[in-house]
């Protein structure tokens, strides 16, 4: 009894970390997708206001940050991709 009583609170506590690990990552993905595409618009929205070259720096910063913003959220869950192939 105290042995599955053990099992039991051992599958709970990996319950509340797999819950706490799958919104970290949904934490992370979201920055990761959030703050080059508006950090670099931004960016390219002060050059533009400085340089006044019609808009070819705000969709400079906006294409940089796409570009950005893909190959950060590829980095982030290509290991999980891996993770689970191998546990397949």
């Amino acid at each position: 009894m105290i042995e599955d009583r053990i099992i039991k609170e051992k599958k709970e506590e990996n319950n509340k970390f797999s819950l706490y690990y799958a919104l970290s990552l949904a934490m992370q993905l979201g920055i990761n997708i959030v703050v080059p595409i508006v950090g670099f618009t931004f960016l390219g929205f002060y050059i533009e206001k400085k340089i006044h070259s019609g808009g070819f720096f705000i969709g400079f910063g906006i294409v940089l940050g796409i570009i950005i913003m893909i190959y950060q959220v590829k980095n982030s869950i290509t290991p999980l991709l891996i993770d689970k192939n191998k546990n397949d």
